[in-house]
């Protein structure tokens, strides 16, 4: 079966190739006649430009040679047959096929998002963050220490006996107050600073534990009499006494009743206190010295002898 169809073709070549061989001489006559078109090189006669050129002007010949030859060609002539065409000359049909081991370079490829709904436009990445903002600056702890109040106690004073007698000896102490140190504190907190761009995360916070300590020093008491010089009578010393019944290392006698003054004598103490505050566990700082004072009267009687008769 192949054997007749190659005897077939070949026998229809050999048929047209006289017409062929007289299309010749009209053909050269007609690319002569034909101008080429612009920007198409010239062939030298019979080629690729020429054909089409006068083939756009009804060129009987040359229709009816493409028609046999190339038509033929195409559907009868072997692979190896097939050639490009001539430069200049643009193929309508598919591209030909690449030699025999070489690999075809690849072509601009078009990427397109695409959704549910179709291709959508490209989300545009934000820019990157910039640092964070440092820590915003506490203020000074000592600033921050003198508002911290203190839990002062509304401490007073205590005597024993409740009415004085001259030529005796009274007890002092304080109530209310144990002589314990005052410990306040406060925790500093601030917030960290945003971000120059929105989207970015802020800076971090900042915060700190403030402690304010107060520690009475010394205690000074005043009995509202005068010493044996004329001095105020007055007593320095660390302690706060002890409540009766105890005996209280705090004591003082009068020499002269209290008739001179309403209510009594003022008897006063008053406390030192020195503050000092620190950061965290840090070492405590001095802040101020504190003085807080208590008065109370106090009446003081004189006991005189009564003469008379002797009981019986």
């Amino acid at each position: 079966m192949y054997a007749f169809l190659r005897r077939l073709v070949l026998s229809l070549i050999f048929a047209v190739l006289p017409l062929a061989l007289i299309a010749t001489a009209p053909l050269q006559v007609i690319a002569a006649d034909c101008p080429l078109p612009a920007g198409l090189p010239s062939t030298g006669g019979g080629g690729c430009s020429s054909l089409l050129s006068c083939a756009q002007q009804g060129s009987v010949p040359v229709f009816v040679l493409g028609f046999l030859g190339s038509g033929l060609l195409s559907h009868f002539a072997p692979p190896e047959m097939e050639q490009a065409p001539p430069p200049g000359c643009v193929s309508s049909g598919p591209a030909p096929l690449p030699a025999p081991g070489v690999t075809p370079a690849p072509g601009p490829r078009a990427t397109t998002a695409r959704g549910a709904g179709g291709p959508q436009p490209a989300v545009p990445t934000p820019p990157p963050c910039p640092p964070a903002p440092p820590a915003p600056p506490l203020p000074a702890p000592e600033r921050v220490a003198q508002r911290i109040a203190l839990p002062w106690p509304a401490f007073t004073i205590g005597i024993n006996p409740p009415r004085g007698l001259t030529g005796f000896v009274s007890w002092y102490w304080l109530m209310g107050y144990a002589g314990q140190p005052l410990v306040a504190t406060r925790t500093i907190a601030l917030p960290g600073q945003p971000n120059s761009q929105a989207g970015c995360p802020s800076g971090p916070g900042a915060s700190e534990l403030v402690s304010v300590r107060a520690l009475p020093v010394s205690w000074h008491w005043t009995f509202g009499d005068r010493d044996a010089t004329g001095a105020p009578a007055a007593l320095d010393t660390t302690s706060v006494g002890r409540a009766y019944p105890q005996e209280s290392s705090i004591q003082h006698e009068y020499q002269a009743s209290s008739a001179a003054f309403r209510q009594g004598f003022p008897v006063t103490v008053a406390g030192q206190f020195q503050v000092t505050y620190r950061r965290a566990a840090g070492a405590w700082q001095p802040l101020a010295t504190v003085v807080r004072t208590a008065t109370v009267r106090y009446p003081v009687f004189t006991m005189e002898p009564l003469l008379g008769p002797s009981p019986r």
